[in-house]
C-alpha cells in the first residue's frame, strides 16, 4: 500500500546499491533478547557482526540468544540494565565502556 501511494505520487525511493560489510562490527541492540531486536541480533550475527545483546529483565531469553548465535559460529555477550530506572543509563553507558573487553 504505501509504495502504491509513492507511486501514485511519482516518488522514487533511492535504491540499494550494496551492503554494508558486517565483519569487525559490533552491534549493540537494545532489547535484542525478544521479538524484533532478537531478530536483528540473528540477521546481523549471520552477517558477520559481533552482538552485544542488552536485556533489562530477560535474562534467560537473552543467555538463549547468545548460545544461538555462538551455536551458529558468531560471537555475542549479553548484559542486564534496566533503562527505566534513573541510573539505568548510566550504569548502561558503562556496560558499554567494556565492549573491548568483551570481544577482545
Amino acid at each position: 500500500m504505501f509504495a502504491a501511494a509513492l507511486a501514485a505520487a511519482n516518488i522514487a525511493l533511492p535504491r540499494r546499491t550494496r551492503r554494508l560489510p558486517r565483519q569487525n562490527k559490533t552491534a549493540l541492540i537494545t532489547g535484542a533478547s525478544r521479538r524484533i531486536g532478537r531478530a536483528t541480533a540473528l540477521t546481523l550475527a549471520r552477517q558477520g557482526a559481533r552482538i552485544l545483546v542488552h536485556f533489562g529483565r530477560s535474562a534467560h531469553e537473552a543467555e538463549s540468544l547468545v548460545a544461538e548465535i555462538r551455536t551458529l559460529g558468531g560471537e555475542a555477550e549479553a548484559f542486564a540494565t534496566d533503562l527505566s530506572t534513573p541510573d539505568g543509563p548510566t550504569s548502561w553507558t558503562e556496560g558499554i565502556c567494556f565492549l573491548p573487553e568483551l570481544f577482545g
